[in-house]
């Protein structure tokens, strides 16, 4: 398998998902899903849409002939969800950071401006909800439970309403927002390790998460295996923000499509401010492998998701 031209492949299919749940741009508050889209067709690694199909295909039984990215309609639903959870974050912190570019391209503020950059955020984030809601569909749920081989779709809805609630609060104070509280009062004050770690956990780490477990728990996982995914993510999403504080010393901005430097600039305190490049290099390292040694306990194996981890962790943007 020539991972490159799979991460291609299934981050298209992601890609196709994502766009299908996107509004029309019509109406007296067309401005605002203008804003909405523009934030989302910037593009991006799709990244927790894609962990969240890839973890679903460790619990879901499959055929030979499985589809690059599972067709659950219930789990379409989330996949956009997050992503729209996820761009909503970026705006909003575009906007505390005053960054004029993103992926290369204009953020959406500078674009639409401060205050519509606000309403975006917040029109995501309901959105995104919105969303996930509509997985509760009778149709949906039957369609799901029909690919899954299940019989009993109240059992089904209570695992829909697990994925939800579990969303709900890793994108919420108890979360990423928690994170960001701490990331923006902290800025410029000295802090301890301990409270670096729970702004990166909460900021980056809680909606990688929420992506593989959502992934779980709409395919079936058991308790046991959830609390195994969990830790499993908890280890990835530390490794890839670890791996964001490199690059911000080490990037090419030509290469990342950001300006490179902004963490200093901004008196950030990170990983690499604590421990130095040398170590945060060796802790990223370690901390994928004890991921993947997690994801490759469980019955069913995915390669793809194993290579996806070690990309996410040595990747240059």
């Amino acid at each position: 398998m020539d991972f490159s031209t799979e991460l291609k492949k299934r981050t298209a299919g992601v890609e196709e998902i994502i766009m299908n749940f996107l509004p029309a741009e019509e109406g007296y508050a067309k401005t605002i899903m203008s804003a909405m889209n523009y934030s989302v067709m910037a593009g991006g690694k799709r990244l927790r849409p894609l962990l969240m199909a890839e973890t679903y295909k460790l619990f879901a039984v499959q055929d030979g002939n499985a589809p690059l990215v599972p067709q659950n309609p219930v789990l379409h639903r989330f996949m956009a969800a997050i992503e729209f959870i996820h761009n909503y974050s970026l705006v909003h912190d575009d906007i505390l950071d005053h960054d004029e570019y993103r992926r290369g391209k204009k953020t959406t503020h500078a674009v639409y401006g401060d205050d519509m950059g606000l309403l975006a955020g917040d029109a995501l984030l309901n959105y995104a909800f919105e969303t996930a809601a509509g997985a509760f569909e009778a149709e949906r749920v039957c369609e799901a439970c029909m690919l899954l081989g299940l019989t009993n779709e109240a059992a089904y809805m209570q695992k829909i309403a697990q994925a939800l609630q579990l969303l709900t609060k890793k994108a919420g104070i108890y979360g990423m927002i928690g994170g960001q509280t701490c990331d923006v009062e902290d800025e410029g004050k000295e802090i301890t390790k301990e409270e670096l770690d729970f702004i990166q956990e909460g900021k980056t780490g809680a909606l990688i998460e929420a992506a593989m477990m959502v992934g779980a728990i709409l395919a079936g996982a058991s308790d046991e295996e959830l609390m195994k995914v969990e830790a499993a993510a908890s280890g990835i999403g530390r490794a890839f923000q670890i791996r964001d504080d490199i690059l911000d010393v080490t990037g090419d901005e030509s290469v990342l499509g950001k300006h490179v430097g902004s963490d200093q600039e901004n008196n950030k305190v990170t990983y690499v401010t604590f421990e130095g490049l040398g170590k945060a290099e060796a802790d990223v390292k370690s901390l994928s492998e004890d991921a993947l040694l997690i994801l490759n306990s469980f019955a069913n194996t995915n390669d793809f998701l194993t290579e996806t981890v070690q990309y996410l962790t040595t990747r240059e943007m």
